[in-house]
């Protein structure tokens, strides 16, 4: 009681000083984190945990929690204290202490330059901390929840203007609107952390301006947002909303913020004579069934009470002017004040209440009585001094039960123990976290304060709770035996071996190992690197891109063990370790345990065809993430709960469906409980895949490196000594089958052994029988057991038998392609049958013939790139293309280099390329020529007049604050002194274009860089040398690609979004140089304003600047560069490639930019720049009413040609004047008589 009645005298830190006007400087003491808002009038209510808000939602880092909230511990200050918060889109779970407004109002407060860490004076800005004021629409019907006027969602509407320092950022609007998020930020120095910030939100009607100024004698700033100087939002008309002070750290480590001096004012604002107040609210009643029964003073005969409880020290005040519904069943939906868990039980002139549906005597009520006169918006609570008690519920524990999933585990195994509690109200609770745990056998397994048991050695320990009066315990047994373990310590490569002789079962790598694959919405998933002790000597080494385990996506890698489960007639339940060494920190990755579903048919999806699997990631080397994707109601990943930074993971199954994870930092500390979860898919033992995954989805290649995995589970023995492999393997050609021979040894009684036969066409075997598995073999390819993956088994004979000597010959073979085979031994029988590592060999069906080379395209580019199509020809007339096998040379390499297969023309000329496959040789002819364009910027131009007159180029874009955006239909406003000031070729540098400008660039929403572009309307290849590059604060010059479409002026260059998806969002990819945080060259892909695909390569200051992109079947763009204009381009270092089906058919803006993301100048220069245009637009042709309607796509310069005869052709310009559309040109023309051919000149 003393906390609570003590924050009772602390008016002074908020006064009236004249109508209309509220000044907090936060001078007097309070705590709202020990005693919520009561006795602080003037605010309305503070959320300071996920939970708060009512329907509410966390962000990417955990459950938001407040630690400090007080004006305590700085003098004359609010400090905040807050970690795993957020405020974007519909996350809610920051911090945010607000007052209710209704109508106009004017609000400030000053940020301090403060933080707990040494106390330094200087604002916090460790990753993604934010703090300033926010705006956010009032439920009407008080809950707080959030709220909309034109959705029937649960959808968050707010606006912030507030603090950031970083990445050039000084301070940001962030604005909600139906939960979709935008951000509009106002660049500055990162270091600019010694002082103040003081920030400011008007509203004039449904108009909201935004400012900010450093100091007090400063004049206020108007921030720019979206499309002018301020937002109107006309869903918030006549809508109330709370005001005050937000703080969202967006990380999982705490954050600190501290401010002074909040004001605010308004017609609406003020501090209304209060009534007076009530005392002496006392329980004048218990009934051990569930209620209790409240009485009290009022202040005056003529007031009304208002009753609030919670089960936490209350956190909202009613609001003056809004009338309340009470109910006396406590937790009723209908009555919730301010936010979640905060109940008016009664609203009305008596003076006492009875409150059922109350709990057992373990749980606390807060209870607080507020008087008010008045009714409707008449009436004033109040706030100052309500009546306040702090109560135990009325019920009694009647009976205790610990529940266990199971009674043994592994050592170093862990267990989540529950204790259910029944109650004299008939109620039935989890109360693991309000019981004392104890171990009576520690040295065997201890429990912690949650009551998660670890195993530390072999044997049984009887673990006691204490609940109330009951002392319920349990005996855990502790075994020794791991069915499974790899430390990764000797040396495999599971591209090229697969899973043979190691003592997992099988390994998916890239798109289609998974029966019936499905890819991510980035693209078709692929293994590029997994290996141990190879790549790297710390262990398992797995580096994949475009790979997806999310939804219905199943690309991903994944290394498992099979837990056979109900296969075998076996317990589906395990317990699987794993340590994760390192991994990288690019967005998008993530690495891990995955527990899968599968088909026993073939390892396809399951079940009902639809992927079910539960994954413990770890998170951009971050926090770790529990995630289940299920079927349910539609097939869908969901986030259960995020973690710490810890690098041990443990994921164990009980009865089928329950799966628990726990985390630790270093082997020898205790696992920590961090989540359950049930997957309804794995019901009655279902069998499922255990083992190692990774996903990596915006186009980087993911890295993770790992050095231990251990699986216990029934059916899986991996330290069972299986039996010796086969010798004399030998597997030969017969017409187009296969003959396979090999022998076995045999058993201990002298028979032979068992052996079965598995076959996989283009790669390697990656799957093998487990242990019990029963398996039919069938000599057509593809006709037995599937193994996943396309491993279908050929052949099998039982052990036991006399012959030692076998073979099968395979038929149903693809001539040309390569077929991996690989034998394994067994002995025993049906579920006692034990498998070898197995033994394989490789060879390709049917006799090869020749090898040809032809050049794709028309010649190369000088200074562009092409590549051979090598086709290996076999017996019956069947050709493979086998360009990524084959070998490629040069004869002459001042002409042509060759990198990877990628051949450069280095110089104009002619020469021979000989390609190399199993032994044969083919040359092609090859021929370097001019490129589309070229421009060396020796001809002088000074580009600031906006003018590309005589240069060559088609267009420019130098948005600016004093020109503007020229970029027809875009949403963008150039920031405050953005724009060049510099921009020529050939003057003030010979030979080199010198752009010099501040502001943004190129990113999500933002169009700030300065572009020179040339139209192309198909495939391309552009490539520019940067000369210099101020490397500093975020400069990031290069090549830009941006897809476009027609103003409403008729005039090209408005945003894609205006062409398929119906907004003014940007479409595009770039190529630049960035030079910072480890980050070298730099692909990026923009689709509808982001968010962007930041794909960074780790290969900072390496001198490559010269860059190259290049566009392939409209959709596919891969990325190169290179130190010397004479250097083969060589693939960035993540072999990072887009494809993006909405650019098919599209044309774009290909050109030069810089990107300066910084209110100071930086300046980039710029030499040669290539562009060949390797195809055109399609000219799409459709039919009606007697006419033929052609139309393509919105490229200046095109013109539409007929003939009749295409032997000979005589092309003429068609007549009739194009009429422009959003997406392009269309022109309608008779069909006639006879035949005529139409083409698009280009």
């Amino acid at each position: 009681m003393k906390s609570v009645l003590a924050g009772l005298a602390t008016l002074a830190a908020i006064s009236a000083v004249n109508a209309g006007t509220l000044i907090n400087t936060f001078d007097a003491d309070f705590d709202y984190v020990a005693n919520g808002i009561l006795g602080d009038p003037n605010w309305d209510g503070v959320y300071m945990r996920f939970g708060d808000i009512p329907n509410g939602s966390p962000g990417d880092f955990g459950n938001g929690q407040t630690l400090i909230a007080n004006t305590l511990d700085f003098p004359d200050a609010l400090a905040l204290q807050t970690v795993g918060g957020d405020w974007s889109g519909n996350a809610n779970d920051g911090f945010f202490l607000y007052k209710v407004v209704e109508g106009d109002f004017d609000v400030s407060v000053q940020n301090l330059p403060a933080q707990y860490a040494g106390f330094a004076p200087l604002f916090d800005n460790r990753a993604f901390n934010f703090a300033g004021l926010m705006v956010r629409a009032y439920h009407t019907n008080n809950s707080g929840a959030p709220f909309s006027t034109t959705t029937t969602n649960v959808a968050e509407n707010f606006m912030t203007a507030w603090r950031f320092n970083e990445f050039g950022i000084d301070s940001q609007v962030r604005v909600s609107t139906n939960g979709a998020n935008f951000e509009y930020n106002r660049l500055g120095s990162n270091d600019a952390t010694n002082t103040s910030r003081f920030y400011r939100i008007t509203r004039v009607g449904n108009v909201f301006t935004f400012y900010v100024k450093t100091n007090l004698a400063d004049p206020w700033a108007q921030m720019t947002v979206a499309e002018a100087d301020s937002i109107t939002r006309e869903d918030w008309d006549g809508i109330p909303l709370q005001v005050g002070i937000v703080h969202a750290p967006f990380q999982a480590e705490s954050r600190d913020a501290f401010f002074d001096d909040f004001e605010l004012s308004g017609p609406n604002v003020n501090v209304p004579v209060m009534p007076t107040a009530p005392s002496n609210l006392i329980t004048t009643a218990t009934n051990v069934s569930g209620s209790l029964t409240f009485s009290w003073t009022k202040g005056s005969p003529e007031n009304n009470s208002l009753v609030v409880m919670s089960q936490r020290p209350i956190q909202h005040n009613p609001v003056h002017g809004r009338t309340y519904t009470a109910n006396a069943n406590y937790g009723s939906a209908d009555s919730l004040i301010g936010g979640a868990g905060h109940y008016v039980v009664y609203n009305g002139p008596g003076n006492s209440v009875t409150v059922n549906n109350l709990g057992a005597n373990n749980l606390t009520y807060y209870v607080a009585v507020f008087d008010y006169s008045g009714t409707g918006p008449a009436s004033v609570y109040n706030t100052e001094s309500p009546a306040v008690l702090v109560v135990p519920g009325p019920g009694v524990i009647t009976g205790a039960t610990i529940v266990a999933g199971t009674d043994t585990i592994p050592v170093n195994g862990a267990l989540k123990l529950k204790l259910i509690a029944t109650f004299s109200t008939g109620e039935t609770s989890d109360q693991t976290d309000a019981t004392t745990w104890l171990s009576m056998n520690p040295g065997v397994a201890d429990v912690d304060i949650f009551g998660t048991v670890n195993a530390r050695s072999v044997g049984s320990a009887q673990i006691m709770a204490t609940f109330g009066p009951h002392t319920p315990s349990v005996t855990i047994n502790v075994h020794g035996a791991i069915s499974f373990t790899d430390t990764f310590d000797v040396s495999h490569d599971y591209r090229q071996n697969g899973v043979l002789g190691t003592g997992w079962d099988g390994v998916f790598l890239n798109f289609g190992d998974v029966p019936g694959a499905t890819a991510g919405g980035d693209g078709e998933g692929e293994t590029v690197v997994m290996d141990a002790q190879i790549t790297d000597t710390n262990g398992l080494y797995l580096s994949s891109v475009l790979s997806t385990w999310n939804n219905l996506a199943n690309d991903g890698p994944f290394l498992f063990k099979v837990v056979p489960g109900s296969t075998a007639g076996l317990s589906g339940d395990f317990q699987a370790v794993l340590h994760i060494d390192s991994m990288n920190t690019l967005n998008g990755v993530v690495a891990g345990l995955m527990a899968r579903v599968y088909n026993p048919a073939d390892h396809g999806p399951a079940p009902g065809g639809v992927e079910h699997h539960v994954e413990f990631w770890k998170v951009q080397n971050g926090t770790t993430s529990v995630r289940r994707t299920q079927d349910q109601p539609g097939n869908n990943t969901t986030t259960i709960a995020n973690g710490t930074a810890a690098n041990w993971l443990l994921m164990t199954r009980e009865n089928s469906t329950n799966f628990f994870f726990f985390e630790k930092e270093n082997e020898e500390d205790p696992w920590i409980f961090v989540a359950e979860v049930v997957l309804e898919g794995a019901a009655n033992n279902a069998p499922m895949e255990v083992g190692i995954a990774q996903q990596s989805t915006t186009g980087v290649n993911g890295i993770a490196v790992f050095d231990h995995f251990a699986l216990t589970a029934a059916g899986v023995d991996g330290n069972a000594v299986g039996p010796s492999d086969v010798n004399d393997l030998s597997i030969k050609l017969e017409g187009l089958s296969m003959k396979i021979e090999y022998t076995v040894g045999t058993n201990l009684d002298g028979t032979a052994l068992g052996s079965v036969v598995v076959m996989r066409a283009g790669a390697p075997v990656t799957a093998k029988p487990y242990d019990g598995q029963s398996l039919t073999g069938n000599p057509v390819f593809g006709q037995g057991t599937s193994l996943a993956g396309g491993n279908y088994v050929v052949h099998v004979v039982p052990s036991g038998g006399s012959q030692t000597n076998h073979s099968v010959t395979v038929s149903g073979l693809t001539p040309g392609v390569v077929y991996y085979a690989a034998v394994f031994t067994f002995r025993g029988d049906g579920a006692t049958a034990v498998y070898s590592g197995g033994v394989g060999g490789q060879l390709a069906a049917g006799m090869l013939e020749s090898i040809s080379a032809t050049l794709e395209g028309n010649g190369i580019p000088h200074g562009g790139i092409g590549r051979l199509l090598v086709q290996a020809h076999y017996t019956g007339g069947t050709a493979i293309d086998v360009s990524n096998e084959a070998e490629v040379f040069s004869t002459d390499t001042n002409v042509v280099k060759v990198f990877g297969r990628v051949l450069t023309g280095i110089a104009k000329g002619t020469a021979d390329v000989l390609a190399v496959y199993e032994g044969l040789t083919n040359a092609a002819s090859v021929t370097v020529r001019d490129p589309s364009f070229v421009d060396d910027f020796d001809v002088s131009h000074d580009y600031l007049s906006g003018s590309v007159a005589g240069t060559g180029w088609d267009g420019l874009y130098d948005p600016g604050e004093a020109k503007g955006n020229p970029i027809p239909d875009s949403p963008y406003v150039p920031l405050v002194g953005s724009g060049a000031t510099v921009a020529n070729a050939n003057i003030t540098s010979n030979g080199l274009l010198v752009v010099t400008s501040q502001g943004d660039g190129w990113e999500n929403a933002n169009a700030g860089g300065w572009f020179l572009f040339k139209y192309v309307p198909g495939d391309f290849q552009a490539a520019v040398k940067i000369d210099f590059l101020e490397v500093a604060m975020y400069n990031q010059p290069g090549i830009l690609a941006r897809a476009y479409g027609i103003g409403g002026n008729g005039v090209p260059g408005a945003p894609f979004g205006t062409v398929v998806s119906g907004n003014q969002g940007e479409y595009w990819v770039s190529l630049t140089r960035f030079d910072e945080f480890g980050i070298g060259t730099y692909t990026r892909r923009n689709l509808n304003s982001g968010p962007v695909t930041q794909s960074t390569q780790p290969d900072l200051g390496d001198g490559n600047y010269w860059l190259l992109i290049v566009r392939s079947h409209g959709t596919n763009f891969t990325f190169y560069k290179r130190l010397l204009e004479t250097d083969p381009w060589r693939p960035v270092p993540n072999n990072t490639m887009y494809n993006i089906a909405q650019f098919a058919n599209a044309p774009m803006q290909v050109g030069v930019m810089a990107g300066p993301w910084f209110n100071e100048q930086r300046t980039v220069s710029f030499d040669r720049f290539m562009l060949d245009i390797g195809s055109g637009s399609a000219l799409r042709v459709a039919t009606a009413d007697g006419n033929l309607i052609l139309s393509w796509p919105a490229v200046p310069g095109a013109v539409l040609q007929s003939t009749e005869s295409l032997s000979p052709a005589e092309w003429e310009d068609v007549p009739g004047t194009p009429t422009l559309g959003a997406d392009g040109y269309s022109l309608t023309v008779p069909i006639g008589t006879g035949t005529r051919f139409y083409r698009l000149k280009q």
